[in-house]
């Protein structure tokens, strides 16, 4: 793993990106992230190459470039496997049924996205969630407390165990993004400050790259090396999807936003969101488009919609945006925060 910069030299560097000479005690609060609603894509990688073998897998995305600059993406899902040799990742839905990609390797994404982050200094943050999948290698028994990598032929099924391996996420990140990777090292924790109270203002998160690892079970609780203290994630590259309960939850995953009076998963977004939580849903699935689901999604105010249909597809009559066509808008729900801590979202604050 390449040495981290310590958090003080880091918060340093992004101070650079405000005004220089300006005090921050007595600075007036800017606009935060919490007050934004983004658009992305789900699977943003997938790539048809033969019809596909299921009606769920009947959707595609352009390269990680053209979503940024024609279908205003700003926030992307990727699914790493880690390679027999244990030293890639590579990116793909399923082996062998759903393989295609628009980029091979976790390294060829987020160097592609860097190359576009460069042309594009002040656009606002870029997210990957990222999930860590061993498809095959579960299925083989050999991933688990109960699997045994000795028994295991890992070159024939493609792929290893995460388990043991999570170090390679940072170190493939912070190789790609070796400079204005976002990290949870980055947030100035003080004594009873929750993380997601103290993410820096969106003028700060500019330009720069988040990664959260999308995982809710035994890698997320690897991935965060001790259980209970705050500095879980100390070191790390990812966020991680937490629990609201969590020290140190600042992402949560609510995929489906369906809220029926007063009945669904999704029912609690908009207090989370109040709450000063990061919240991810999604605006279709199953290859489906869903009108109806892409606007309870937009209302509840999430601040992350995934979607697989970012544009006009062939033979699919919906495809989802964001009011205008813009990356990000208002958040709905969380654009005027009711304390007054921060200014009111206004259009003209979100650009790029």
């Amino acid at each position: 793993m390449l040495p981290r910069i310590r958090t003080a030299h880091r918060l340093a560097l992004l101070s650079l990106v405000t005004a220089c000479g300006d005090d921050p005690a007595t600075e007036a609060p800017r606009l935060a992230l919490a007050q934004l609603q983004l658009k992305g894509t789900h699977n943003s990688y997938h790539k048809l190459d033969a019809p596909p073998a299921d009606p769920a897998l009947d959707y595609y995305h352009e390269p990680l470039t053209t979503q940024l600059d024609t279908e205003a993406v700003r926030h992307f899902e990727l699914d790493a496997h880690l390679d027999p040799d244990g030293k890639t990742a590579r990116v793909y839905h399923i082996a062998i049924i759903d393989p295609g990609t628009q980029c091979d390797t976790l390294d060829d994404c987020l160097r592609e996205l860097r190359t576009w982050s460069d042309a594009h200094p002040r656009h606002l943050p870029i997210v990957i969630f990222l999930e860590a999948k061993s498809d095959l290698a579960e299925i083989g028994g050999c991933c688990g407390p109960d699997g045994d990598p000795s028994t295991c032929d890992f070159e024939g099924l493609g792929e290893r165990c995460w388990d043991g391996a999570l170090d390679l996420i940072d170190t493939t990140f912070e190789t790609a993004w070796p400079t204005r990777l976002f990290s949870p090292d980055n947030i100035p924790l003080t004594a009873g400050a929750s993380p997601r109270s103290a993410l820096p203002d969106l003028d700060t998160l500019r330009g720069q790259l988040i990664c959260v690892l999308n995982d809710g079970g035994s890698l997320r609780d690897e991935y965060r090396r001790q259980q209970n203290a705050r500095d879980d994630l100390a070191g790390r590259a990812c966020f991680v999807t937490a629990d609201p309960t969590d020290a140190d939850a600042v992402f949560i995953k609510r995929d489906d936003p369906a809220c029926n009076n007063g009945a669904g998963p999704g029912c609690d977004i908009e207090s989370l969101v109040a709450a000063g939580y990061l919240v991810r849903t999604r605006a279709d699935t199953d290859a489906v488009p869903d009108p109806a689901r892409a606007a309870r999604a937009m209302a509840s105010g999430a601040h992350f919609i995934s979607t697989d249909f970012p544009a006009t597809r062939p033979g699919k009559d919906f495809f989802f945006d964001l009011p205008g066509g813009v990356p990000a808008r208002c958040n709905p729900v969380s654009g005027t925060p009711s304390d007054g801590s921060r200014p009111a979202c206004e259009p003209s604050l979100v650009s790029e």
